[in-house]
Order: C-alpha cells, then sequence, then structure tokens
C-alpha cells in the first residue's frame, strides 16, 4: 500500500480529489508506478483510466488480479486509486492508494 508519505502519493491522490473526475490527468509517478483508477467492472474485466487511457478508451484489467495484489474483495476495486508497475499494454503488481479500512 502506499500512503501520503511515498513519493509522489500525496500530489496524485491531491490532483484525484479536485475538479471534475474527466479532467484527471494521469502521468506515471517519479518512482515509475503507474496512477490508475478502475471506472467500471463487468464481470472480471474492469476498465480502468491510466495515463495513456481515459474514459472514452479505458485500460482493460483483471479485477481478480487487482482484489488478489491488494488483498480486497473483488466487489470492492471499481472507483479504487491504484498503482500499478507496467505500461500502456499491461500493468501488474497493483497496489491501493488509499485504504480505508484502515
Amino acid at each position: 500500500m502506499i500512503g501520503d508519505d511515498a513519493a509522489g502519493g500525496r500530489a496524485w491522490r491531491e490532483s484525484l480529489t479536485s475538479g471534475d473526475a474527466a479532467r484527471r490527468t494521469y502521468a506515471p509517478l517519479p518512482d515509475g508506478r503507474i496512477p490508475l483508477r478502475v471506472v467500471l467492472a463487468v464481470g472480471d474485466q474492469g476498465h480502468a483510466v491510466t495515463p495513456w487511457h481515459d474514459t472514452e478508451s479505458p485500460m482493460l484489467v483483471s479485477v481478480a488480479e487487482i482484489a488478489r495484489d491488494c488483498g480486497m474483495p473483488e466487489n470492492e476495486v471499481v472507483g479504487r486509486e491504484l498503482t500499478a508497475r507496467g505500461d500502456a499494454q499491461e500493468l501488474h503488481d497493483f497496489r491501493l492508494v488509499h485504504d480505508p479500512r484502515l
């Protein structure tokens, strides 16, 4: 899990909480991790906004893989702010930016 003290974590989270969600700017973080938000899920297929994908053309990600990596139920993945390793074609090693369960 990444908290406020992680490189870029605070700035990214603040950018996500200010303004309209459609206007959010996503860019790779200084530590190389990729920010994303899962905006919709249909079965195991999550639709994610990333630095390369917007809500009009989201990246398809595995809800089960995200849930497993983050230690959370699959039905809690949608709407979460995450980071991952990877690129525009594939993401892995998902982590929650903020875990409200703690």
